[in-house]
């Protein structure tokens, strides 16, 4: 039976560092408890995928593990992922985030760092299929990682550490306006997985 069935989040915005719009922070989304077993059952129990990607005419291993779940087959980066039903205890965390955050999720991309060396690059969420200002919302469990905003007009940068059982939300605008990134880490760091929900059309 999942720890979140029972679920109430004990939700405190984050206030000390001001987000840009279309960013919401919550620092203690999940108790430590909660955010433990969601690490814990996820690392046993997923079939993680390692894929490779094609960069400057390259083939690389993609820097970090990851996992789709969802209603409809979904693409990015020239990867594909078919549909596939979401295990319960990722089911039941996607009702609490649809509960707090108002927004439908019919599918999630899991992604897992295992150490300092995984990272994901400078992007935005912007695909089609995700409609014109897509909500994404990303749950974090294990190792706390610096998240990285990145304003496309003026290249300024906001650095936000990513806690163990945090939320944040990017909608409104926040995909044209904005890149992310989860930068490599210059300190030793355990593994860390994080799950963003999303609307596929």
């Amino acid at each position: 039976m999942s720890s979140l069935n029972n679920f109430i989040p004990n939700i405190k915005p984050k206030t000390e560092l001001e987000l840009p719009q279309g960013f919401e922070y919550v620092s203690n989304f999940l108790t430590q408890k909660e955010a433990d077993n969601l690490f814990e059952q996820l690392v046993k129990e997923i079939e993680w995928e390692e894929r490779e990607i094609k960069m400057f005419g390259k083939v690389y291993m993609q820097p970090r593990l990851i996992k789709w779940f969802g209603d409809k087959a979904y693409s990015y980066s020239k990867q594909e992922f078919q549909a596939q039903r979401m295990p319960q205890i990722v089911e039941d965390l996607r009702e609490k985030v649809q509960e707090y955050t108002g927004a439908k999720c019919n599918s999630v991309l899991i992604n897992y760092y295992r150490n300092e060396q995984d990272s994901m690059g400078k992007h935005s969420d912007d695909e089609k299929e995700l409609g014109v200002n897509p909500t994404i919302i990303s749950i974090s469990v294990g190792e706390e990682r610096e998240f990285v905003i990145i304003n496309k007009l003026d290249k300024s940068r906001i650095k936000l550490n990513l806690e163990h059982g945090s939320l944040l939300i990017m909608n409104k605008d926040s995909q044209h306006k904005y890149w992310h990134e989860l930068p490599k880490s210059r300190t030793k760091k355990g593994g860390r997985i994080n799950l963003t929900f999303r609307y596929i059309y």
